[in-house]
């Protein structure tokens, strides 16, 4: 099987060249960003989500998804952002509040299902996601001993 440009880049969200360097990031191939692994592709999603959120303003589902597929580039849109919310639980509401970027469930879902949108195919375990979403979400801190 023949796996589309996306996983063969290990860049599951098709993550196109321009903006800062990401951890992980070893190049391009056109107009795509290749990765090092998975794992590290796997990342750039949340981290690209939450630059959104810090720089762009988008902080709901709607916002994020009209940001990362723009009608422009993506038609249509709307549809993509039905699938994403159908998969994570997510509204799609242009009003809806805040996605918590912090949350490993929320990444856990949002990283299976943009890729799943991105390259019609979501390869990869859930070990291999949990191991990206360690990479992004810090565990609690312990207190005491």
């Amino acid at each position: 099987m023949s796996y589309p440009l996306g996983i063969r880049n290990n860049n599951p969200g098709n993550l196109e060249v321009g903006g800062p360097v990401f951890q992980g990031q070893v190049g391009s191939e056109g107009k795509f960003l290749k990765f090092i692994d998975p794992v590290h592709g796997l990342r750039a999603i949340i981290m690209r989500l939450r630059a959104y959120q810090a720089n762009d303003g988008c902080m709901n589902l709607h916002d994020m998804i009209y940001r990362w597929a723009p009608p422009e580039d993506n038609n249509p849109t709307a549809e993509y952002l039905t699938n994403v919310a159908n998969a994570t639980g997510l509204s799609p509401d242009p009003l809806a509040p805040s996605v918590d970027l912090t949350d490993p469930t929320i990444c856990a879902n949002l990283m299976t299902a943009i890729t799943q949108q991105e390259n019609g195919v979501q390869p990869y375990s859930a070990m291999t996601i949990q191991r990206a979403v360690s990479m992004v979400v810090l565990p609690p801190a312990q207190t005491g001993v």
